[in-house]
């Protein structure tokens, strides 16, 4: 059974009660230790659960609880692998997934067209193919609020469908698949979730005898800009060698609002962001070369995070605790210390790796306080100000505050880019900071100064 894109909702957690037919016997079945451990963590209350699987657990002896978290987590995987629907009849790629989130209410369509093109442009080398699995989702203010979002939502993942069901035809080595999770509350949104969701759907395939163990996931968000044309190839051939290991692309950040505009129509604030990425791209260049730190690189982000499917059924999921950070956490489950993730770093060589848009810090950018010009700026995840990327819009707003071009440039030339010491790699992003700085069609005025 496929998901009717008219109801959303129709997949709630399902009633403890209806676990019956699933069997017991888990000794052949090849997500054995994700629904152990995800069992075992839902008994214990390590990850949270809907809180009619906690009372009946609960409600059952210390004996019986083990082996019904075991059948709740099975029924988890297959109602979250039915709420996945083709867009076509094309059965679907095995040679790779790539996991994109879809914040249904807020991206554009010439988002969505942005990326699937990167994606088929991407996919050529890519052996048995790439599957595109698109999992839209939406949240609500209050419950007056649902009935409208459900309309809302129903009618865009419709619109979304068709637009994928067009962009498939146009590829031979891509298929796509979507996903409508259910409409949450806001207090209850979780990106932790979301992302389990959709790799529990991936597990049910590997269940199904589709997919091995060694197939290649990668996560991407909407909001990339570029793949490089053998991100994806890379990727595929990297995990298939050794499936143990987790895997980034490198990653840069893109102003495309920007195109087709001259440097001297540029706002203060996206120039002061562009000559920040460009000494950040400098220094990764030299640290890499020269084996130096890159803060950057302390956090994964999730987009371009990638890892074989034996890495995720072994991990036992995500920290649901958590709502974002996902994956850090993951990391962590699969008993990694600190970020232990290989680097496929872009060279002209390899051609490897990817670009996201650099909306969210220039809109965090604009709307700083006062005395505050800092490029580029991050909210951590734990003030209240902190917006998920899944609630901006595709396109940046309007400077609502212009940074004061002096003292951002005078932060600029004392960025330490590799931690407390001030490596070779640092002088190298200062250099192009200067030279940037100064140049006339950026027309920026700054206050140079001495080290």
């Amino acid at each position: 059974m496929v998901m009717s894109y008219e109801n959303p909702n129709q997949f709630a957690h399902h009633n403890p009660e209806q676990t019956s037919s699933i069997e017991d016997d888990l000794t052949d079945n090849p997500a054995r230790p994700y629904i152990e451990i995800r069992a075992d963590d839902i008994r214990l209350g390590d990850v949270p659960c809907p809180p009619e699987w906690r009372e009946s657990i609960d409600n059952h002896k210390p004996e019986e609880q083990i082996d019904l978290a075991r059948k709740l987590i099975q029924n988890s995987i297959a109602e979250n692998q039915k709420r996945v629907e083709s867009v076509s009849q094309k059965p679907a790629n095995t040679g790779m997934t790539i996991c994109i989130p879809l914040a249904i209410r807020y991206e554009t369509p010439e988002t969505i067209e942005r990326l699937m093109q990167q994606i088929i442009g991407a996919s050529n080398g890519v052996e048995n193919g790439v599957n595109v699995l698109i999992w839209a989702n939406a949240k609500y203010k209050d419950h007056e609020e649902l009935s409208s979002v459900e309309q809302e939502v129903s009618m865009s993942y419709k619109e979304l469908r068709q637009q994928l069901q067009r962009l498939e035809q146009e590829s031979d080595t891509v298929t796509i698949s979507t996903a409508m999770d259910k409409i949450v509350p806001d207090e209850q949104f979780s990106m932790s979730q979301i992302r389990n969701n959709y790799m529990e759907a991936i597990t049910g395939r590997l269940i199904d005898g589709e997919l091995e163990e060694d197939h290649p996931i990668v996560w991407l968000d909407a909001d990339t800009t570029r793949i490089r044309p053998n991100t994806l190839s890379a990727i595929q051939r990297h995990i298939k060698k050794d499936p143990y290991k987790f895997y980034h692309p490198d990653i840069n950040y893109s102003l495309e609002w920007l195109e087709g505009k001259r440097p001297e129509e540029w706002d203060v604030n996206s120039k002061l962001l562009f000559i920040d990425e460009m000494a950040q791209r400098e220094h990764k260049r030299v640290a890499v070369e020269k084996g130096f730190k890159i803060l950057d690189r302390a956090y994964p982000d999730e987009c371009g995070f990638s890892f074989s499917l034996y890495k995720f059924v072994n991990s036992g999921g995500l920290d649901t605790n958590d709502p974002i950070d996902e994956s850090s956490r993951l990391l962590m489950r699969a008993g990694y210390a600190g970020c232990d993730v290989q680097w496929l770093d872009d060279d002209k060589r390899n051609q490897v790796g990817i670009e996201v848009s650099a909306r969210r810090t220039y809109q965090e950018m604009s709307s700083l306080p006062p005395g505050i010009d800092l490029v580029p700026y991050k909210t951590f995840p734990y003030r209240p100000e902190y917006v998920l990327s899944s609630d901006q819009d595709s396109n940046p707003n309007i400077s609502k505050r212009t940074l004061n071009p002096e003292a951002t440039a005078l932060f600029l030339l004392s960025k330490r880019r590799s931690g407390k010491a001030y490596t070779e790699a640092d002088r190298a992003a200062r250099k192009v900071t200067e030279r940037m700085l100064a140049n006339k069609v950026l027309n920026i005025e700054h206050a140079s100064r001495k080290e």
